[in-house]
């Protein structure tokens, strides 16, 4: 039986449809924070992000990457507009890709308690 971060996923081989178990993993405390930081950071410093709200909640988008350093981030932003979710990577310390989503991607991780990271003004 899965864990609750654990997530049943179907995936497409030769026509037919298999079933794979993968661990969902979640930011701890200090890599919350570290992303979260660095998240702030890039909104804050970026010219075309100037409408987007600096408050949301960060969690571990669970993805393979290329690039071993990367790390992915998601989370939700307060409001309920179509496009209160995000997406992205973080490599070595720099946020390198950022967007908008209609809902939570499946393999989003957030921690039950994670807290609303915001600039303080």
């Amino acid at each position: 039986m899965p864990s609750k971060h654990d997530i049943l996923l179907l995936q497409r081989a030769d026509g037919a449809d298999t079933h794979h178990t993968r661990r969902i993993i979640i930011f701890h405390a200090e890599e919350e924070e570290k992303q979260a930081q660095t998240l702030l950071k890039y909104i804050q410093n970026n010219a075309e992000m100037k409408n987007i709200e600096p408050k949301f909640k960060i969690g571990k988008l669970n993805l393979d990457f290329v690039d071993p350093e990367a790390i992915g981030y998601c989370g939700e932003r307060p409001g309920d507009s179509s496009h209160d979710f995000f997406s992205g990577a973080i490599v070595n310390g720099y946020v390198k890709d950022y967007g908008l989503d209609g809902e939570l991607p499946m393999l989003c991780a957030i921690q039950d308690n994670a807290r609303w990271w915001e600039n303080v003004k």
